[in-house]
C-alpha cells in the first residue's frame, strides 16, 4: 500500500482555490466570444504550437476505479501539449532503432534435438550483411518517423501537490492525417500509470490504473474552436485483472480497486479566442455504457 501514499487531502483548501480559478478561467477562455484572430484554430491544428499549463478533472474518469469507488475523485496536475512538433517522432525513432538493433543481434533460427545421450541446441546467427540490412532498414524507418508531418504529443503529470487525489502520468503520441483543410484524424501509441488515494466519509479508497494502448482522435477546426472526439484503446483492459472485484485490505476498512476500461471516450473543445492563452474543456466516460462521467478543464499558455 505504500505506493499510494496517504489518502488524506493535505493542502486541499489551497488546491481547491487554485484549481477553481483554473476551471473558471478555462471556461471563460473557452466560451467568451471575440473576433477571429489571424492565428486561427485551423492554424493551431495544422501548424506548430506548444502548450504548457494546469488541468483539473472531477468525476469517474477511467483511472478512478469504476463503480467500486463510491467517491468522486479529483485529479490535478501539469500538462505539456505539442502539435506539429518533434517529441513523438523522436521517441518513435528511438524505439525503431532499438528494435532494429535487437533484431539484428538476435538468432536467425534455433532448433533443439537429441543426439545419442545428448540434447543438442543448434543456433544460426545472421551474417554481417543480414545484420547490416536490418540496421539500415531500421535507420530508414527511424528517419521517416522522426521527419513525418502532423505529429502531436500530449503529456499529463498528475500531482497531489495541488490538492487532488491522484498521482502518476499519462502520455499519448499521435500521427495525423489531415483532410478537407479543417479536419484531422490522428492515431498513435499511449502509455500511463496512475494511482488514486482518497477518502469517502471515513473509508480509505485506493485505485490503480495502467495504460498501454492506441489513442484515436478526430479533430475539426474553425476560426475560433477545435472540436475533438477521442477514444483510447487500452490493451491492458483485456487482461484478467483489468476489472477485478474490490479487495478489502486486511485489518483495515480500506478498499483496493483495479479497473482498466478497454475503450474510454471523451469529447471536448479547445478555444483559440484569447491568442496565446489556451483553454480546453472536455467530458469523458470510461465506457459508453458505463453511465459514469468526468469533466476536465485545462488552462495554459500556447507558444
Amino acid at each position: 500500500m505504500e505506493r499510494f501514499g496517504q489518502a488524506t487531502r493535505v493542502g486541499r483548501g489551497n488546491g481547491w482555490r487554485t484549481l477553481a480559478a483554473v476551471l473558471a478561467l478555462s471556461a471563460l477562455v473557452t466560451w467568451t466570444p471575440r473576433e477571429a484572430a489571424a492565428d486561427s484554430a485551423v492554424s493551431q491544428l495544422m501548424a506548430y504550437s506548444v502548450m504548457t499549463g494546469l488541468f483539473m478533472e472531477v468525476g469517474k474518469a477511467e483511472y478512478s476505479g469504476g463503480r467500486g469507488n463510491p467517491g468522486m475523485p479529483v485529479a490535478t496536475g501539469f500538462r505539456y501539449y505539442e502539435r506539429q512538433g518533434i517529441v513523438t517522432g523522436t521517441l518513435s525513432a528511438i524505439a525503431i532503432v532499438l528494435a532494429g538493433a535487437a533484431a539484428a543481434s538476435s538468432p536467425k533460427s534455433q532448433r533443439t534435438y537429441q543426439s545419442g545421450n545428448y540434447i543438442v541446441t543448434e543456433t544460426t546467427y545472421r551474417s554481417q550483411a543480414e545484420q547490416a540490412a536490418i540496421v539500415a532498414g531500421a535507420a530508414a524507418g527511424a528517419a521517416g518517423a522522426a521527419s513525418a508531418k502532423n505529429q502531436s504529443f500530449d503529456l499529463e503529470i498528475f500531482s497531489r501537490s495541488l490538492g487532488g487525489d491522484v498521482s502518476g502520468w499519462r502520455m499519448n503520441g499521435y500521427y495525423g492525417i489531415p483532410f478537407a483543410d479543417r479536419f484531422m484524424f490522428e492515431l498513435g501509441m499511449g502509455f500511463g500509470s496512475i494511482d488514486t488515494a482518497m477518502k469517502k466519509d471515513s473509508q480509505e479508497i485506493y485505485a490503480s490504473w495502467g495504460y498501454i494502448g492506441m489513442p484515436f482522435r478526430f479533430n475539426y477546426a474553425n476560426d475560433l474552436f477545435i472540436l475533438f472526439l477521442e477514444a483510447q484503446w487500452n490493451w491492458l483492459g483485456h487482461t484478467a485483472s483489468a476489472k477485478a472485484d474490490p479487495l478489502q485490505v486486511p485489518g483495515t476498512d480500506a478498499l483496493l480497486l483495479r479497473y482498466n476500461p478497454i475503450l474510454p471516450w471523451k469529447i471536448g473543445v479547445v478555444s483559440n479566442m484569447f491568442g496565446r492563452l489556451y483553454g480546453e474543456w472536455d467530458i469523458s466516460t470510461p465506457g459508453i455504457t458505463s453511465l459514469e462521467f468526468a469533466t476536465k478543464a485545462t488552462l495554459g499558455l500556447r507558444f
